[in-house]
This record gives structure tokens, C-alpha cells and sequence, in this order.
């Protein structure tokens, strides 16, 4: 479900819905903040993107999130009201680094762990 559609957003938060890929870098850069409220994700790239292009991230501690981003993002629980998410907000924020994890978020990078599991594994790559 759509979590920040579901709530009164606070002043100044808007929700966007379906953006293209093409305008997304832009966003992710112009913005102060990503949100990203899930109730189940397998893997989400939005939080990494937005890291990426140099955005702190506020999101949900759900499925490979809160693992792959650890310390990265600032975390609420999927129930948070509008209050814990300013406050998250700030927080993200105030604490944001972007640094050499982000460096690590590439499909190069990708590629060559992969192929490294799969010689691992004995397979030819």
C-alpha cells in the first residue's frame, strides 16, 4: 500500500506517484530527502538511487533495505506518524554522508561480484 497516500502528508511533502526514468536523477538530486515507506520490499533500488545522486534516505526497516543500507539511512517503523518523519527527516539530514558506499552502488560493480560467486561456485564466466 501507499503509505504517505494513505496519511495527510505535511506541508511541504509531496507525493509524486509515477515518475520516469528520465526525470529521476533530477528529483533524486533536487530533493532534500528521499521517503521510502514500504510495508514488504524484496529489493528496492529507490533508497540507493537516491544515495547515488548524493540524497539522505528515510525509509522503512523492510526486506534487503535495512540490510544493504545499514547506517546509510535513518529508519522509522512503517506505522510512523508525521511527526517521526520530520523528525527522521531532519535526522537523515543532519547525518548524511554519502562517502564510498555510494561508489559501490553501480551495475559494473554489480557484474563483477556476481561473476565472482559464480567462479566461486565453479561456474565458467
Amino acid at each position: 500500500p501507499d503509505l504517505i497516500a494513505e496519511r495527510s502528508a505535511p506541508r511541504g511533502v509531496r507525493h509524486l506517484g509515477f515518475v520516469s526514468t528520465a526525470d529521476l536523477r533530477a528529483l533524486y538530486s533536487g530533493a532534500v530527502a528521499t521517503v521510502y515507506l514500504s510495508s514488504y520490499e524484496g529489493f528496492g533500488l529507490p533508497p540507493f538511487e537516491s544515495l547515488a545522486c548524493g540524497t539522505p534516505v528515510v525509509a522503512t526497516r523492510v526486506g534487503a533495505i535495512d540490510e544493504h543500507l545499514g547506517k546509510r539511512a535513518c529508519f522509522v517503523s512503517s506505522d510512523a506518524d508525521g511527526g517521526e518523519l520530520a523528525a527522521a527527516v531532519a535526522s537523515a539530514i543532519a547525518d548524511f554522508a554519502a562517502g564510498p558506499y555510494t561508489a559501490r552502488l553501480s551495475w559494473s560493480a554489480t557484474a563483477a561480484q556476481t561473476a565472482v560467486v559464480y567462479r566461486n561456485l565453479g561456474a565458467e564466466v
